[in-house]
């Protein structure tokens, strides 16, 4: 999970000014070799604009958590979901 730390750390500070957005997409491929919540929290302070996460998950509305994959809830980073009008 470090050297992945760092890689994401890198591009960010290549590539990302205070007018960016950070979309980060595949988080479900971590699933099984660390969490998305661990990620978040060692590169948020090297985010200079906004970090975006797709999350292959579920948002719980009734109790405002999210699950990824269905593995664990409680996951309650600073998030607001996007979810389909129906």
């Amino acid at each position: 999970m470090n050297t992945l730390t760092q890689q994401v750390i890198a591009q960010i500070q290549a590539h990302a000014s205070s007018n960016t957005v950070i979309a980060i997409l595949g988080v479900g491929a971590l699933f099984g070799l660390g969490r998305v919540s661990v990620l978040v929290e060692k590169i948020k302070d090297h985010v200079p604009g906004r970090l975006l996460v797709f999350f292959p998950g579920e948002y719980q509305a009734e109790t405002h958590s999210y699950r990824l994959l269905d593995a664990r809830d409680g996951w309650n980073y600073l998030a607001i979901p996007l979810q389909a009008a129906i």
